[in-house]
């Protein structure tokens, strides 16, 4: 019988520096000096997913700021990327101007990574092509976190918003079996989901979920175990994908264990998989 561990994990981040001005509902209006006001936020990531070599968080480094401006529809007014490390020391700070009213994002990921697309609009696509076959190796890349906030810019020359708590939009998806351990150069494991996010919204926590398969492909097995009530699974595979902020999201896979000249071990249908943010949801079994 399929069991499924869901772990919860919170998290949070670090530090970062930045600036811009905008104030407009149709063109980017110059302000004078005397209108900006210069805020400081301080993203920050606390405690970590470190149960496993993979979603400790040591991929973040790069950190990237938008400024969005509109009530119901919104649109980018500015981005720009900053290191980690000088996140950690400085914070971020922006130049807005007084009066005007923002939503910001700040989203921290791996420099590495391609999935992620910060769209005019304030959504956040994915595409998954790049990782495909990757297997575990990659998987640390789509690791991201995100925050964001909502003001109206006061008159005050220098504001500090301090703290900005950063979570995972994701959950984390494992499939362990306790009955061999695959290894590398002999098995590979092909995980087919049949519907899965294509985007996020961090302004509203809506995902956008699609009926179409999308297969990764693991052969890159780790060493390492996973031990559930007395038993010992070894993973066939591990995934990041978006989950909605409140709620859960039901998803279905296929598993397909096979040789690495592809011939097919075992073939596994799961469905009523529950995804839930910041948690970690492991499927064992004998597969």
């Amino acid at each position: 019988m399929m069991k499924s561990y869901r772990h919860i994990t919170s998290f949070i981040m670090a530090l970062v520096i930045l600036s811009f001005s905008a104030c407009s509902n149709d063109d980017y209006l110059l302000q004078t000096e005397d209108g900006n006001v210069s805020i400081t936020f301080r993203p920050t990531l606390g405690r970590e997913l470190g149960t496993r070599a993979i979603g400790d968080a040591t991929g973040i480094n790069r950190l990237t700021v938008a400024v969005y401006e509109g009530s119901q529809t919104l649109y980018k007014r500015f981005s720009f990327s900053e290191d980690w490390d000088i996140v950690k020391r400085n914070g971020i700070t922006l130049t807005l101007i007084e009066g005007c009213s923002y939503k910001i994002l700040f989203w921290a990921e791996n420099s590495e990574n391609s999935a992620y697309t910060i769209t005019d609009d304030g959504t956040i696509t994915v595409n998954y092509d790049n990782y495909i076959n990757g297997g575990f190796a990659k998987m640390e890349e789509m690791d991201v976190f995100f925050g964001t906030s909502s003001i109206t810019v006061g008159s005050q020359k220098v504001e500090n918003e301090g703290e900005i708590a950063l979570s995972r939009p994701l959950a984390q998806l494992n499939f362990a079996d306790n009955t061999t351990q695959p290894e590398m150069g002999t098995h590979k494991a092909i995980v087919t989901f049949h519907s899965i996010a294509t985007s996020f919204n961090p302004f509203t926590g809506e995902v956008e979920m699609l009926d179409m398969d999308k297969a990764f492909v693991f052969t890159d097995f780790p060493t390492e175990t996973l031990m559930v009530e007395g038993s010992t699974y070894y993973y066939l595979s591990s995934n990041y994908l978006f989950a909605p902020q409140t709620g859960t999201v039901n998803i279905s896979a296929t598993i397909d264990v096979q040789n690495t000249d592809g011939t097919s071990i075992k073939t596994i249908e799961l469905s009523g998989i529950t995804l839930e943010k910041n948690k970690k949801t492991n499927v064992t079994g004998n597969i």
